[in-house]
Order: structure tokens, then sequence, then C-alpha cells
């Protein structure tokens, strides 16, 4: 974290504001900006200006769809879980994997839809 804190007090001098203002400013900024649109899968790719693009590649939706179906096996019989926070868990995880397949399913279809289109016309 010593890196941050270097960036955090040169924007600090440099817009003369406090130091702990512009690294709470940071943290809201990468918690609920950032990190939050990546675990919600809001999108395939997210921009983020001064940094440039990240992008939830193909290997990497297989490997968490893969990752969340050994969670859901897990904690179906897991008896560290009492009944009533199993099934909010399972929920919370089927709801994951719902959306991962649907961003890996529909990734699917437009690229069928467009090399449908491609023969179709050509």
């Amino acid at each position: 974290m010593r890196n941050i804190d270097l960036v955090n007090g040169i924007i600090a001098d440099k817009l003369n504001i406090n130091k702990e203002i512009v690294k709470t400013i940071n943290k809201y900024y990468w918690k609920e900006g950032v990190r939050k649109k990546l675990v919600n899968l809001d999108s395939s790719a997210l921009f983020i200006k001064g940094l440039g693009t990240l992008t939830l590649s193909r290997y990497n939706l297989n490997r968490i769809i893969k990752k969340t179906i050994k969670s859901i096996r897990n904690v179906k019989i897991s008896p560290k879980f009492k009944e009533n926070g199993r099934a909010i868990h399972l929920e919370t995880l089927y709801n994951r994997l719902r959306k991962l397949l649907e961003k890996r399913n529909y990734n699917f279809g437009l690229i069928y839809f467009a090399i449908g289109f491609l023969f179709y016309f050509y």
C-alpha cells in the first residue's frame, strides 16, 4: 500500500487537499466504481480513464464458472452451514452462476449471429 500512499500524497499536494480526503475518495472510487462492477459482472469490459480497458476473457469466464460450480457443490455437502445460511449462500451462488452463464451464452449468440449474417449476405 506504499505506492498508493505516495500517489495520494502527490495528489493531495497538487490540489492542496487533506491527504485523508484524497485517500477516502480513492478508496470509494476503486471499491464502489471499479470493484463492484467487476464483481457484479455488469459488463465484460470496463473502461477506466487513464488506465485503459479491463476485459473479462473467455478463458477467465470459463474458469470463474467452474469455480462457482465447485463452490456450489462444496456448500451443498458442507456441514459448516446451517440450513438457513446454506440456502441464502446457495441462492447467491446460483444467481452469480446464472449471470456468468448468461454472459457466456450472450457472447456466443452474438458471434453466431455475426457469422450467420456474413454468410447470408456473402
